[in-house]
């Protein structure tokens, strides 16, 4: 009895690179708890300063009794000392998950974020075949991949033992 909600928050500029305006973030989370999502899959992050406003939207989101997964990153580095968000919220928050990558070996993927205290559990990342950002099928790598693993594994345990907090 899943069903997905699917919301963009990203945009392409004049030069083709992707854009993600806090803004619009705000707006996706707003609307996903406004409408009833339980579960929040979020694969993007940010390195720059602390987005207070979505973190706030994560706060009425924890507020609301929704889980939130969020990817660890894609740059190799241990969050526990460099920052990423939103994942770094999962330290402080007890509705969100931080999700970092596996490899075919099943051991972390040398892309993937890391963290002793940052980074709560690794899903398969790695060539992960799915649906691609303009159309048709494909293989991708990455946490954003991961995060949706442990979303859905999630939402299985939802259907399960319902009413069961974040």
């Amino acid at each position: 009895r899943a069903r997905v909600m699917a919301l963009k928050a990203d945009s392409v500029d004049d030069q083709g690179q992707t854009v993600l305006e806090e803004s619009a973030l705000v707006a996706c989370l707003d609307y996903a708890v406004a409408h009833g999502a339980t579960i929040l899959s979020n694969s993007y992050g940010m390195y720059d300063e602390e987005p207070l406003a979505v973190r706030e939207a994560f706060v009425r989101a924890r507020e609301a009794g929704v889980l939130a997964v969020t990817a660890a990153g894609n740059t190799g580095v241990d969050t526990d000392s460099v920052a990423h968000y939103p994942s770094r919220w999962a330290t402080t928050m007890d509705n969100m998950l931080a999700v970092g990558a596996t490899d075919f070996a099943d051991q972390n993927a040398g892309y993937s974020n890391f963290g002793a205290t940052t980074v709560h559990l690794f899903a398969p990342g790695s060539m992960i075949y799915s649906t691609l950002p303009e159309s048709g099928w494909g293989y991708k790598s990455g946490t954003s991949m991961a995060a949706p693993l442990v979303a859905g594994t999630a939402a299985l345990l939802q259907a399960y033992r319902p009413g069961l907090p974040p």
